[in-house]
């Protein structure tokens, strides 16, 4: 991510939130950005963990010079209110596995997603 275009905000709820690696890889990712205005909402089994990384987040937010990013340790999640989920415990290889995967995470979650963001995708 460098100097994105997109700079309308969002809400982004992260699952597995508590992981040192990376959660705090998206964090440097936005502060080092710095033109996306977010909300984050970190989601793990582990809620000092996810404590933990939201205020390590803010610490990331307060250091950009950019869009500031405000981050919550959360226990409960409304994904509904959410524009993008987060699970990193997806990591395909290959441009066919990622379509892939992402059209299974849609099916699988659009139920839960407002129709715009899963309009077009084949359920």
């Amino acid at each position: 991510m460098h100097n994105s275009e997109y700079t309308n905000p969002v809400r982004i709820v992260y699952v597995g939130g508590g992981s040192l690696n990376w959660a705090t890889k998206l964090m440097g990712d936005l502060a080092h950005d710095g033109t996306i205005p977010a909300t984050i909402k970190l989601h793990d089994i582990d809620h000092s963990a996810v404590e933990r990384n939201a205020a390590i987040g803010m610490r990331y937010s307060a250091a950009s010079d950019g869009a500031k990013v405000e981050y919550h340790a959360e226990r409960a999640e409304e994904i509904r209110a959410a524009d993008a989920l987060s699970d990193p415990l997806v990591q395909p290889v290959g441009l066919e596995k990622t379509t892939t995967m992402f059209r299974e995470r849609v099916a699988d979650t659009r139920h839960y997603l407002p129709e715009e963001l899963t309009s077009g995708v084949a359920a």
